[in-house]
């Protein structure tokens, strides 16, 4: 993927979010933004191998597609949250939040081809 043409959509959904956040954290020599948001630049993504979609393969298009329904999915209800009022209503989306990011992992896994064992390298690497 040329990285100046990378948009946050595609490299969250990419990456996986919460691995695409941890590794802009560790690569980003000069901290975050204030309120805790990084810069996603070039310089912080060149060494991230990112998959390149085969647009001529179905099964890719079928898993770019869900990828990107996954992730618009994933940004509505962050909005959802932030509008939210009732304390059980940020509790049922950030369910909703959590469950979306992990299908988001397992279609990363999947586009990597990893195995049992490199999932559960990376899961414990980025726990917490």
């Amino acid at each position: 993927m040329d990285l100046r043409s990378a948009t946050p959509r595609r490299i969250v959904g990419g990456a996986g979010r919460r691995r695409s956040t941890r590794l802009s954290c560790e690569r980003s020599k000069a901290g975050g933004f204030q309120g805790g948001y990084f810069a996603y630049e070039p310089r912080y993504l060149e060494g991230i191998p990112f998959r390149t979609i085969d647009f001529s393969d179905p099964e890719d298009v079928a898993r770019h597609d869900q990828m990107v329904e996954l992730v618009e999915q994933m940004l509505g209800l962050h909005e959802r949250l932030a509008g939210a009022k009732i304390e059980r209503e940020r509790t049922v989306i950030g369910h909703q939040i959590s469950a979306t990011d992990r299908q988001i992992d397992r279609l990363v896994y999947e586009l990597y081809s990893l195995t049992d064992d490199e999932i559960r390298i990376v899961e414990e690497a980025t726990a917490g």
